[in-house]
């Protein structure tokens, strides 16, 4: 147990709040979700390095790395470059049975629309794109970053 939550609640949130301009249970439901995703281990292509946040019209780091409250952001997905997502979606050949194995372009894209379904499109596409054959021609050889 540390020494902060030896003492009392009201202590605990006022700390918090002058810290964070947080409630004490707010912070931990902050930091719950952003444990969960960086234990999804996610490749770095899959996560933006900076967020855009529409109350100081300016870019931060992303929380992930600096935290501040989730609360600021406009919505929990612009944790995520889905632009990448897309692209890669992209890049495969939907006419090959491993590929649609798991549902086609439209129902990923759908599924995605939903940040859970993030790690699972990591999965997928870092086992579909092992097999060269799995991606487009123009894309074969190709890189991505």
């Amino acid at each position: 147990m540390t020494k902060f939550n030896c003492l009392p609640v009201v202590l605990q949130d006022l700390i918090v709040d002058f810290a964070f301009k947080l409630k004490k249970d707010e912070l931990e439901r902050d930091i719950d979700l952003l444990l969960t995703i960086k234990m999804w281990d996610l490749h770095p292509r899959y996560l933006r390095q900076t967020v855009f946040l529409s109350i100081y019209q300016r870019f931060k780091k992303t929380p992930l790395r600096v935290y501040f409250a989730l609360e600021k952001l406009d919505h929990i997905d612009s944790l995520f470059n889905l632009f990448v997502v897309e692209e890669l979606l992209e890049r495969l050949d939907w006419r090959r049975k491993p590929v649609r194995r798991m549902g086609s372009r439209k129902t990923w894209l759908k599924n995605l629309e939903n940040f859970h379904f993030v790690p699972i499109f990591s999965q997928f596409y870092e086992s579909v794109s092992k097999d060269e054959q799995n991606l487009k021609l123009m894309w074969r050889d190709f890189p991505f970053f």
